[in-house]
């Protein structure tokens, strides 16, 4: 593993813009707790993918792992900003603006409209193909995070994510499962 790390960082070096080489560099160093030079490496990959959401969202993660809650307060807002349907950059946000005493009620909201639309979508997506969809919970495919509330009423809708929001305390960004 040590021997792989020191070839693909002479990798880098000579051809920086290799996604596959500075993702791997990046998680290896968030792994091993690297996390500023990690944030530098995800900051190339926004350079280099910006329309890809889970770079700024890892910058994201290794500013809270850090501590850095103002700097992950701006990335999450930039983020947010950038792109304004991402659920999980939602999720984070509030839960971050919690913690900080920020308001949040705003992207509880936006939460509840995108979590009923992501229902409804998958409510007709099964009628179109005939199948009978009624009772699944939509799947987001990622892990690391709460699972998306699939109930109809909207004040229901802002109450689950409520509880899914305070449920995500403690966990954090898989860097595994984005790379995937």
């Amino acid at each position: 593993d040590e021997q792989a790390f020191h070839s693909l960082l002479e990798s880098y070096k000579i051809y920086p813009v290799n996604m596959e080489v500075i993702s791997w560099l990046a998680v290896r160093m968030v792994k091993n707790e690297m996390y500023e030079q990690s944030i530098q490496l995800f900051d190339r990959c926004c350079q280099i993918q910006p329309s890809e959401s889970k770079w700024p969202l890892m910058i994201c993660s290794c500013y809270r792992r850090l501590g850095n809650h103002a700097k992950s307060h701006h990335w999450y807002t930039k983020t947010y900003a950038k792109f304004p349907d991402n659920i999980e950059c939602l999720r984070f946000l509030i839960y971050l603006c919690k913690d900080l005493g920020y308001a949040y009620q705003d992207y509880e909201m936006k939460l509840a409209h995108l979590c009923s639309q992501l229902e409804t979508n998958t409510t007709d997506e099964g009628k179109k193909d005939g199948l009978s969809r009624s009772g699944q919970q939509p799947r987001v495919d990622d892990s690391f995070r709460p699972a998306v509330p699939s109930v109809s009423n909207s004040s229901l809708i802002v109450d689950a994510v409520k509880i899914n929001t305070a449920s995500i305390r403690g966990f954090d960004i898989d860097v595994g499962s984005l790379l995937s």
